[in-house]
């Protein structure tokens, strides 16, 4: 009984194994360089866009009014507003006294949510729309971009003291030793310089010629 146990074992692990496999397989996915019609088969992926803000200007009114009333003191006197409607059990004789104080609470509270919105939308904006260089095979040279607009497989160049705009791989450097020197002060605070590297091989094939790629 123990041998057919561990047999059993064994083959529940060989298709756990196989299972994991097949997962990692279907979660690959091939980028194309921005040649031609590598772009075409690059648009199925997201763009390079980000966005902190909570609102757009259709959905602010309902979200942010949901939001308000999921506050158990507003719902407390929103029910008590309602409430003083009914004559028969109201003191003030059917007028709902407590809306309007309950009104000029939410809506400055909507403002202040509207106006810290309006800066977190004006802050994804200057970071989306900033601009970089990627290369275009079909001109043969780097064009500029807005940071929103960058997709995976574009080649982006990358000068001194410029903000890296995304996640990149890095395949050229201007130093032979394939060197480079970045500050991560924005992800982690350290105001000191780390080193990055390209392989020989790589660097010196980027380097020969891009339309050679």
């Amino acid at each position: 009984m123990e041998n057919v146990d561990d047999e059993d074992d064994k083959v529940s692990k060989y298709q756990q194994h196989e299972s994991e496999d097949c997962a990692m397989e279907n979660d690959t996915r091939t980028v194309y360089l921005d040649q031609g019609m590598g772009q075409t088969r690059n648009d199925m992926f997201k763009n390079n866009g980000i966005r902190t803000s909570k609102y757009t200007l259709l959905s602010f009114i309902p979200l942010n009014l949901f939001t308000q009333f999921s506050k158990a003191a507003n719902c407390y006197f929103l029910i008590i507003s309602y409430m003083q409607t009914i004559k028969s059990i109201s003191i003030s004789n059917g007028v709902p006294a407590s809306a309007y104080p309950l009104a000029a609470v939410v809506a400055v509270a909507m403002l202040k949510d509207a106006f810290e919105d309006y800066k977190r939308n004006k802050s994804d904006n200057e970071e989306n729309f900033k601009a970089t260089k990627v290369y275009r095979s079909r001109s043969g040279k780097f064009e500029d971009v807005v940071w929103r607009d960058l997709k995976p497989g574009n080649l982006v160049k990358i000068s001194e003291d410029e903000a890296i705009p995304a996640d990149l791989v890095l395949v050229r450097s201007s130093d032979p030793k394939g060197t480079l020197y970045i500050e991560t002060k924005n992800l982690d605070g350290e105001t000191n310089l780390k080193n990055k590297f390209v392989h020989k091989d790589i660097n010196e094939k980027f380097g020969e010629d891009l339309n050679a790629m």
